[in-house]
């Protein structure tokens, strides 16, 4: 087991209960990277930056103490470690590797046993909000390709989804409706002369004559044998009956000028994104509709989205997406709130980026960084506000470090224990009699 150094804060009051801080304190190869929470509990994802240590999914009590960890000797990393009461376990993912898939866990709270293991394979995982089920929130875009999934996480058995959805973002809206967003495309016909037939023959005839120039070379000066030589030979004889067979005709236009014939091309381009909510209580789909901005203008979400940042769902069930426009070879982002009916609010009328969603006492707010330049997203209007003038009109939001650049894209800050990212240290508060 890691040692892991422990400070005691005792803060005395007369009139009140004395309060003892507990502070974990964690070393210079470790990183802490998420913690959640429960009513009794804290899970802790904790990777390393060398072969000092090895990476962990921690349970915690709420006074601070240790109940079990769980090391990572592959030394891939957790993206999830979640206590959940309501079952008695607590979940883990561990990220795979390669061909390897990522490993799903439910250990028994009181006792660490692995109860039950299963594998899937996506960017990132989530729970639903009451604790039931986890799902694949989209494609990790590697070679380890997966579908959709979604996992009970009463036995880790796998729910027959009825569907094989690969390039996909997913999220939660209820306990009982999942997002789903893709980027569709369409193909049509364009005739250009992007590409000169002339020039890319009179290219291909110049590397023919450069490589048997010094195929002539090399065997004068004896620097390869007849047999390589009459190999080599028939090799770029055919190449030559090619180019011959191939070589384009050359159109006249009336000012006697070469014009090289059109060519006829097909163009992917991408439709606006669609959005399908799926009812995991009737096992079928309640709603879809493609998606627009407020001026009728598509929104894009890209051949790889990432899953864990493209869509958020606040206590309202209001659902935002994170997507770009393309203006100048230049990709412009912005977020988009629609409702639960699927009714466009609002966009963000400035470029926007590096955006991390931040979960504090069930409210959601989003903070944009470009070039150290920190602000958050009101989420009434859209508008981006500096952080200091937002932190002057909600105390509730004070002593968060938005500019602090997390490994993850959704933070849930906790409500009783207190993180330290850049100190490494987690402050557990204990009250006494």
């Amino acid at each position: 087991m890691k040692k892991i150094f422990v400070v005691m804060f005792v803060l005395i009051s007369i009139a009140q209960p004395q309060t003892i801080n507990k502070v974990v304190q964690f070393t210079d190869s470790e990183i802490i990277d998420i913690l959640t929470e429960s009513e009794n509990y804290v899970g802790a994802m904790i990777s390393v930056n060398s072969f000092q240590a090895l990476p962990r999914a921690i349970l915690f009590n709420k006074n601070g103490d240790i109940v079990f960890e769980i090391e990572d000797p592959e030394r891939t990393e957790f993206i999830i470690a979640e206590p959940v009461e309501s079952l008695g376990y607590f979940i883990t993912v561990r990220k795979g590797g390669g061909k390897v898939l990522d490993q799903i866990r439910a250990f028994d709270l009181n006792t660490g046993q692995k109860v039950w293991e299963t594998n899937a394979n996506a960017c990132s995982y989530e729970l639903s909000p009451n604790k039931m089920f986890m799902i694949t929130v989209g494609d990790p875009g590697t070679e380890r390709t997966g579908i959709f999934e979604i996992i009970n996480l009463k036995d880790g058995s796998k729910v027959d989804f009825g569907y094989k959805y690969d390039h996909y973002c997913a999220a939660w809206l209820d306990n009982e409706r999942i997002i789903f967003v893709f980027q569709e495309w369409e193909k049509y016909m364009k005739r250009d002369t992007l590409k000169d037939p002339a020039s890319e023959y009179l290219n291909n005839k110049m590397k023919f004559e450069g490589e048997l120039f010094k195929l002539e070379h090399k065997y004068k000066n004896g620097l390869i044998t007849k047999a390589d030589y009459v190999i080599k030979k028939n090799e770029l004889n055919k190449l030559e009956e090619e180019l011959q067979k191939n070589a384009p005709m050359i159109k006249k236009a009336s000012s006697g000028r070469g014009v090289p014939p059109y060519k006829t091309s097909y163009i992917v381009n991408s439709k606006t994104m669609k959005i399908i909510l799926y009812n995991l209580k009737t096992r079928s789909n309640d709603r879809e509709k493609y998606l627009y901005k407020g001026d009728g203008s598509k929104i894009s979400i890209g051949v790889s989205p990432n899953g864990s940042k493209t869509i958020n769902v606040d206590k309202e069930k209001n659902i935002y997406i994170y997507g770009y426009d393309t203006i100048e070879n230049d990709r412009h982002r912005y977020l988009v709130k629609f409702s639960e009916n699927l009714d466009f609010i609002w966009t963000t009328t400035v470029n926007i980026s590096n955006l991390v969603s931040y979960f504090i006492n069930d409210d959601i707010y989003f903070r944009s960084m470009i070039r150290g330049d920190v602000k958050l997203i009101n989420t009434d209007t859209g508008n981006l506000i500096p952080v200091d003038e937002a932190k002057k009109s909600n105390p509730e939001i004070k002593d968060i470090d938005f500019s602090y650049r997390y490994r993850i894209y959704k933070v849930k800050i906790m409500k009783s224990t207190n993180v330290d990212y850049q100190n490494k240290t987690i402050t557990f508060p204990k009250v006494e009699d």
